[in-house]
C-alpha cells in the first residue's frame, strides 16, 4: 500500500493528468471568451449599423424639417403678395370710385360733398377745409373739424401752396403728421387747372387710429389736385349756365 503513494511514476501520472484537466478548462474558459467577444462584435456591429440608421433617419428628418419650413416661409411671403395685390386692387378700385363719384355730378355741392367723404373714408381725416381762391387771397367753400382761426393762422402756407401749385406735406421724410405744431396745416394740396391753382384743400389732422400717411395716400392726392379741381370748375360753370338761364329774357 505504501509503495503506492509513493510510486514516482503515479505521482507523475496524476500531475499530468491535473494539468491536463487545468488545461482543458482553461481551454473552454477561453473558448467561451472568445464566443463572448464574438457575440459582442457582432452586437457593436449591430449597434453601430442602428446608430447609422438612425443618423441618416434624423439627417433626414432635419431636411424635411428645413424644407416644409422653406415652403412656409414661401406660403407666408406669397401670402403677404397676395394681401399686397388685395389691397393694391382695393386701392385703385377706391381712386377708380372716387374719380367717379367726382365726375358724378355737376351740383357745386354734390362735388364738395364727394370731396368730403374721399378725405374722410380714403385719406382718414375729419379735421380740413376746401379753399377757393379769390385774386391774392381765397375763402372757405366747406369745413370739417376745424374753425375759422385755425384756417386764419394757417393763411401764409394756403396761400403759399396756391400760389405755387406745390403740395405740401409736413415732415414728408417718414409720412407722420402726429409731430408737426397743431397750429398749422399737415397737408395742403393745391387743386389745379391746367397747371394753375383755383383753391386748395387743408388737412389739419388724421384720424387717431391711422399714425401716418400711405404711399396711397399721396395717389389720392394727386387725383384730388387735378379731379377735384375739375369738378368743382365744371359745377360752377355749371351752376353759372343755368343762372344765366333763369334770368329773364328782355
Amino acid at each position: 500500500m505504501a509503495s503506492d503513494v509513493h510510486d514516482p511514476a503515479d505521482y507523475v501520472r496524476r500531475v499530468r493528468q491535473g494539468t491536463r484537466r487545468f488545461i482543458e478548462e482553461r481551454l473552454q474558459e477561453i473558448e467561451t471568451l472568445r464566443g463572448a467577444v464574438a457575440s459582442l462584435e457582432e452586437e457593436k456591429t449591430r449597434l453601430s449599423l442602428e446608430l447609422g440608421a438612425a443618423r441618416a433617419a434624423l439627417e433626414r428628418a432635419s431636411s424635411l424639417q428645413l424644407h416644409a419650413a422653406n415652403i412656409a416661409e414661401e406660403n407666408a411671403s406669397a401670402f403677404e403678395r397676395y394681401l399686397s395685390v388685395e389691397q393694391e386692387n382695393d386701392s385703385l378700385a377706391n381712386l377708380y370710385v372716387s374719380a367717379y363719384r367726382l365726375h358724378g355730378t355737376l351740383e357745386p355741392a354734390e362735388v364738395v360733398r364727394a370731396i368730403h367723404e374721399i378725405v374722410v373714408n380714403l385719406i382718414g381725416s375729419e379735421e380740413f377745409a376746401i379753399l377757393e381762391a379769390e385774386g391774392d387771397s381765397f375763402r372757405v367753400l366747406s369745413a370739417l373739424g376745424v374753425d375759422g382761426n385755425a384756417i386764419d393762422a394757417a393763411e401764409d402756407r394756403i396761400r403759399s401752396v396756391i400760389e405755387s401749385g406745390e403740395r405740401f406735406v409736413a415732415d414728408d421724410g417718414d409720412r407722420r403728421l402726429d409731430d408737426e405744431p397743431s397750429s398749422g396745416p399737415r397737408v395742403c394740396i393745391p387743386l389745379l387747372i391746367e397747371g394753375e391753382a383755383t383753391g386748395a384743400i387743408a388737412i389739419f389732422g388724421l384720424l387717431e387710429q391711422k399714425p401716418g400717411l400711405e404711399r396711397i395716400d399721396f395717389e389720392i392726392f394727386d387725383l384730388l389736385a387735378t379731379q377735384a379741381a375739375t369738378a368743382l370748375h365744371s359745377a360752377r360753370l355749371h351752376a353759372r349756365h343755368w343762372a344765366c338761364e333763369a334770368r329773364p329774357r328782355r
